[in-house]
């Protein structure tokens, strides 16, 4: 699941923003002390995160050592093997890791398989079998899937294939693969690796097999898997905290410092110069990769990562690339503005499809909505010939691991029965059904949802949540600068963000340098010197919030408006300064 841009619409996330209550997670002290106050609002920022520490001990898997063994066995026997991967960033990013592995200590005998998305997710018994008739396949692994292919599974302990889940997707009991060889750390009880990422288990594991065989690769290697397995870990939505912190610290520094061509090519096309951030791996680069399985052959992204020392065929891959992802977003908007006509307002959940929707992009239309309506969203594409139904639910903009939650994998489990297939994780999953069961299915997801909401009613409630309320004297470029350093911000580890109070003086605009129309506005405020208080005195200077991707056009000056913002600071022209980013604001009524 990768995080996407705002789809412009008339329902647009600001104004939700500006609907729901705003809610404080703090207060600052009124007798805080001048001098330190930076740092006590540190610590009380940190106090609102989960700060797990990265684990002390290696990852412990029943199955790790001998599926360890076992591989590096193959791999000395030059034995077949298929690599059957994902399509999105995740799955992707696991097989370029196996491949330049494979590359790095000369086993060429590896074959490559990852399904398009009209197939859907997960591995196919016909896949396996004709490419152990073609290819005599003694050993299969799977990456970023594998965790419901019990049948497929069970055929290959049939015919003598060696058959290995690499997965950290939620497990079904009644669908996990019995007798096989199944790394999946939600199936153990350190609770410190369940959130890791497919691709970040793939790197443990070959880790594991270099330190076994006792192999010696460049250095070089490790650091470009670590920035690939940052990518994926940011782009599957994984928490920010203990061992997924660290590794996307290393991992954004090890991206950065590349000198592997297509990091370097992606750094170029969609990085800052001297700075790769977790916001360019999960808005600008994720996106446009994962867009290639959407709509297309997923295989394509592994063959860019791996072939890739060809500048002239590197630049035409890209530019591929690159046009996949235009196409993509043209078809979500589409779907979008197709959905906003069935929005039913006192509706549970979000049930939509349509034989006129591309399968590959539902998911990030399912994100969208859930994330606007504030409820649970499954969106798919009806096949009209084969009357299949494959989409993507995505839950409420809740934490994944609050309790309770509305657990997407559960809610579909409810009604397992009347699903081909389904999985996921708690706040995101993908199913297939037939048409024929499309009414069943959706009586049953809103009998669960109204179970759920009758116990449970605040998770339909949305809310905006922000740190704290400042006022004019507390942005400082201290502030701005002790907060970069609480920095890789992301999934379960949010940025700080403000509540300010002002007066508009004016807003301006800064162009699109394409269209030459208006894209970004700054909106001027004099700021309240408490923001206790509307009838509070204002600075004397406007302060400068940069809404970007954002018109404004219904503010005037001496309206009195509150904004939601983060604080940050950057280099221009050798020297730090400080920045105001609006997220969202809304008129306030003068006293």
């Amino acid at each position: 699941m990768v995080h996407q841009a705002m789809i412009t619409s008339p329902i647009s996330a600001l104004t939700t923003s500006q609907r729901a209550p705003w809610i404080p997670k703090f207060s600052l002290p009124k007798d805080h002390h001048p001098a330190q106050w930076v740092a006590d609002m540190i610590k009380l920022l940190l106090a609102q995160r989960r700060t797990d520490p990265p684990p002390q001990q290696l990852y412990q898997d029943p199955n790790l050592d001998i599926t360890v063994e076992v591989i590096l066995a193959a791999i000395k026997a030059k034995k077949p093997l298929l690599l059957y991967g994902d399509y999105d960033v995740d799955g992707t990013m696991s097989c370029v890791q196996w491949i330049w592995f494979f590359e790095a200590i000369g086993f060429h005998h590896h074959h490559l398989y990852i399904p398009n998305r009209s197939q859907g997710y997960g591995v196919h018994l016909d896949v396996l079998q004709n490419f152990v008739k073609k290819h005599d396949i003694q050993v299969i692994i799977t990456m970023d899937t594998g965790i419901t292919a019990k049948d497929e599974g069970q055929w290959c302990i049939d015919h003598g294939i060696t058959f290995i889940v690499t997965d950290h997707h939620q497990a079904q009991a009644a669908s996990v693969p019995e007798s096989s060889l199944v790394v999946n750390p939600k199936l153990t009880d350190q609770t410190a690796y369940h959130y890791l990422c497919g691709a970040s288990l793939s790197y443990l594991i070959i880790d594991r097999v270099i330190r076994l065989a006792q192999l010696e690769l460049p250095n070089n290697f490790y650091a470009d898997c670590l920035a690939i397995s940052a990518l994926a870990t940011v782009c599957d939505v994984m928490p920010l905290w203990g061992g997924n912190r660290r590794l996307v610290q290393q991992g954004l520094a090890c991206f950065q410092s590349s000198t592997r061509p297509v990091l370097v090519a992606l750094r170029q096309r969609y990085c800052k110069p001297h700075e790769v951030s977790v916001h360019d791996l999960g808005f600008r680069i994720g996106p446009v990769i994962n867009a290639v399985g959407r709509i297309s052959d997923a295989t394509t992204v592994v063959h860019t990562f791996v072939h890739d020392h060809d500048p002239h065929q590197l630049t035409e891959n890209l530019e591929r690339i690159e046009q996949h992802n235009q196409h993509r977003r043209q078809l979500t908007t589409a779907i979008f503005n197709d959905i906003q006509t069935q929005i039913h307002p006192n509706s549970l959940i979000g049930f939509y499809g349509s034989t006129e929707w591309h399968p590959g992009v539902v998911g990030i239309v399912a994100g969208r909505l859930a994330h606007l309506t504030h409820k649970p969203t499954w969106v798919f594409a009806i096949n009209p010939t084969t009357g299949d139904c494959r989409g993507s639910v995505r839950s409420m903009p809740t934490t994944e691991l609050a309790d309770p939650n509305f657990n997407v994998v559960s809610a579909m489990e409810s009604t397992a029965e009347l699903f081909e297939s389904f999985g996921g994780h708690n706040a995101a999953g993908g199913f297939c059904f037939k048409q024929a069961h499309q009414s069943a299915i959706a009586t049953q997801l809103n009998a669960y949802a109204a179970t759920l909401h009758q116990h449970h009613p605040s998770l339909w409630q949305p809310s905006v949540p922000y740190d704290c309320s400042l006022n004019d004297q507390h942005l400082t470029l201290e502030l701005a600068q002790a907060i970069s350093h609480l920095a890789p911000f992301g999934h379960e580890f949010a940025e700080p963000i403000f509540h300010l109070v002002g007066v508009c003086e004016k807003v301006t605009y800064s162009d699109d340098p394409l269209t030459q129309q208006p894209k970004h506005s700054a909106l001027w405020l004099r700021l309240l010197n408490s923001t206790s208080s509307a009838s509070a005195e204002t600075a004397s200077s406007p302060r400068r919030i940069m809404f970007f991707g954002h018109v404004i056009t219904d503010l005037k000056p001496d309206d009195l408006v509150e904004c939601l913002s983060y604080v940050r600071c950057s280099q221009f022209r050798g020297k730090l300064r400080l920045n105001i980013i609006g997220s969202t604001y809304r008129h306030m009524a003068h006293p």
